[in-house]
C-alpha cells in the first residue's frame, strides 16, 4: 500500500503474493502419499473405508450423547418413568 506521500506502507496483515505462489509443505508426506494412492487405486476399499470411519463415529457420537443427556438428568434429578406414565 502506498500512502498519499509516496512512502510505501507495510501491515502485518498485508498479503504476501510470493508466499501464496510456492507450493505448500505437507506435515506428513509419507501420509499424504498413501491416501492419495489408495484412494485412486483401491476406489472400493476406499468407499468402505469412509463408511466405515462414519459409522463408528456416528456410535461414537450416540453414546457420547446418550451418557452426557443421563448425566444431566441424573444430576437434574430427572423425570423417572413410571408404570402410570406408560414406561
Amino acid at each position: 500500500m502506498v500512502s498519499s506521500t509516496g512512502k510505501s506502507l507495510v501491515f502485518p496483515h498485508d498479503y504476501n503474493a510470493r508466499e501464496a505462489t510456492a507450493e505448500p509443505t505437507a506435515c506428513h508426506p509419507k501420509m499424504n502419499e498413501f491416501l492419495t494412492n489408495y484412494s485412486s487405486d483401491h476406489t472400493l476399499l476406499w468407499a468402505l473405508l469412509i463408511i466405515g470411519v462414519m459409522a463408528v463415529s456416528a456410535v461414537g457420537l450416540h453414546l457420547f450423547w446418550n451418557a452426557v443427556f443421563r448425566l444431566v438428568a441424573a444430576l437434574r434429578g430427572g423425570l423417572t418413568k413410571t408404570p402410570e406414565d406408560g414406561g
